[in-house]
């Protein structure tokens, strides 16, 4: 089973490359909207989030 956290890290070179192309990253927002089912703003925040996490350290 994938998880929203799979989809983003998928993602998330993608977005760190389209870091100034507001365009790219819109596509990209509205690709995981329509795949998660989640809100447009929850998006940047999601990346965020996993971005700042330490790779051996668990979520929670």
């Amino acid at each position: 089973m994938i998880t929203k956290n799979n989809i983003y890290e998928e993602h998330l070179g993608a977005w760190l490359h389209a870091h100034n192309d507001k365009k790219a990253r819109g596509e990209i927002i509205r690709h995981i909207c329509f795949v998660a089912h989640v809100h447009p703003k929850s998006v940047a925040r999601s990346f965020r989030r996993i971005q700042m996490r330490r790779r051996g350290e668990k979520e929670g």
